[in-house]
């Protein structure tokens, strides 16, 4: 797994998590792109998620096992390069101006790598909490997506 997390001079902190998997890409892609399936992606933190709409139209209601609803909805969403991009609208996280990408690309018939980032910016008391809420939340999902497929 390769991991980099970036904190630049606008104080905007990026944390991008990739994993290589032995799956086929449309077959990740087709999980990755369902956030009705965050649940079950990430079970140590969520529990529950409400999916309104399909694709570039979704948004979404996520119940946090520690307590706390986020709601997110899609900014981008493109089927053919297998990418897409949300915002959080609603979140009792210290943070703001989050956004995150999340990209699968074909390596071969049956491997792809997946690429997940986040970008939000927090106060500096928060900082190194919330760069770790956000490692764990990746590397769970670039974990566990191979066991769902």
């Amino acid at each position: 797994m390769e991991a980099k997390t970036v904190h630049n001079e606008n104080k905007t902190i990026c944390i991008k998590n990739a994993k290589r998997i032995s799956k086929p890409a449309l077959q990740v892609w087709n999980l990755v792109k369902n956030f009705g399936n965050l649940k079950d992606i990430v079970p140590k933190m969520i529990e529950a998620i409400v999916v309104s709409g399909e694709g570039a139209k979704s948004h979404w209601e996520v119940k946090l096992l520690a307590g706390g609803k986020i709601r997110e909805r899609m900014t981008a969403f493109n089927e053919d390069a297998m990418q897409l991009g949300y915002t959080m609208t609603e979140t009792p996280l210290p943070i703001e101006n989050y956004t995150g990408i999340k990209k699968v690309i074909p390596m071969t018939k049956n491997f792809c790598r997946l690429e997940i980032s986040s970008n939000f910016t927090t106060s500096s008391a928060n900082k190194q909490e919330m760069i770790d809420v956000f490692e764990l939340f990746q590397k769970d999902h670039l974990e566990n997506i191979r066991y769902l497929i």
